[in-house]
């Protein structure tokens, strides 16, 4: 725990420039997640030109079954390439945990839900 030096805590802080913070604190609020998708669906074919959903979630979801998937908030809608294959790369809110990714036309038991760490991240992931 950082704690600063007695005589700075003397006075209330006028501006940013008075506050005195760990000299590692991380102020960003946002996080870098690369998505890096592909592969094909149940019946093995192409994901070329499917519309992909993306959805960010408060907590750790790891089963379809969990009652947070309701609480999920769209970031972003976009298609695989006519190769099939989706890269992309989006600013998510420190405030999430947990990614799902939707892709039309499939069931939802080949969705995928990846949780998101502190750390910019790259989810890469082959459908099939």
């Amino acid at each position: 725990m950082y704690s600063p030096p007695q005589g700075n805590l003397d006075s209330a802080a006028e501006t940013s420039n008075d506050l005195h913070v760990k000299a590692d604190f991380n102020f960003s609020t946002s996080k870098s997640v690369t998505l890096d998708l592909g592969g094909q669906d149940v019946f093995g074919d192409s994901l070329a030109n499917k519309m992909v959903k993306i959805y960010a979630l408060h907590e750790v979801v790891e089963s379809y079954a969990d009652q947070a998937l309701a609480d999920k908030a769209l970031l972003a809608t976009t298609r695989f390439n006519s190769a099939g294959q989706l890269t992309l790369t989006l600013d998510v809110p420190v405030n999430y945990q947990t990614l799902l990714i939707s892709v039309d036309g499939m069931l939802q038991s080949n969705h995928l839900l990846s949780e998101l760490t502190m750390q910019a991240t790259t989810v890469a992931h082959q459908f099939n």
